[in-house]
């Protein structure tokens, strides 16, 4: 697809049918919702890891993002921080245009089911929920602690899918536009003032 309407994306693609969007074959790509910074407030999404444990290495994530600001495309590319679903544990960190760890709780993702995850947030206070039951707390009560920013997703090293986006109980659909869309998976490349002929 060429555009999604209610967010910015970067770095690897991003394709969506209308309701959900899919990173496939991708190391990372992350998309910030184009809603107004907030300090407090929630984010919502359902997760589904496409082939958790195939083909890839190291950590394999579904994130959302909160309090993102200076985002640009790169792998840690940005401030905020990232609640992270895997298969092992839910991790929190905090980037300032680089990654630091901070806080891990175990959790055992299954690959092809979809998980709901919520994020409650107050500043640098968060509320973790998955499923509606309520998981685990991160604070950064650190000189460094990120209080204000947009929110978002990102998928990493995995291909992923989300859904059913919310912000502050609000859905933000996964609409998209592309002049010339053939599917969900690629799109027409068109020239201004490109003529056409066809032989048999």
């Amino acid at each position: 697809i060429s555009h999604l309407n209610n967010f910015t994306t970067f770095d690897n693609p991003i394709k969506s049918d209308g309701e959900v969007v899919f990173i496939q074959s991708a190391p990372y790509a992350k998309m910030i919702c184009n809603a107004a910074p907030v300090e407090r407030g929630s984010v919502e999404v359902d997760i589904r890891f496409d082939n958790l444990g195939i083909g890839s290495v190291g950590r394999r994530n579904g994130e959302i993002l909160i309090h993102v600001n200076n985002a640009e495309s790169g792998i840690d590319n940005f401030d905020g921080y990232e609640i992270a679903l895997s298969e092992s544990d839910i991790k929190f960190g905090r980037h300032i245009h680089d990654y630091k760890e901070m806080g891990r709780v175990a959790f055992k993702a299954e690959p092809f089911i979809w998980y709901r995850m919520r994020v409650e947030f107050d500043k640098s206070h968060f509320k973790v929920y998955v499923n509606e039951e309520y998981i685990c707390q991160f604070h950064d009560s650190s000189a460094d602690a990120i209080c204000s920013g947009q929110v978002g997703l990102r998928g990493f090293n995995t291909d992923i899918s989300f859904r059913h986006f919310k912000h502050k109980k609000k859905d933000i659909t996964f609409s998209y536009s592309a002049p010339y869309d053939i599917s969900r998976m690629w799109s027409a490349f068109h020239s201004e003032g490109a003529s056409y002929h066809y032989r048999i």
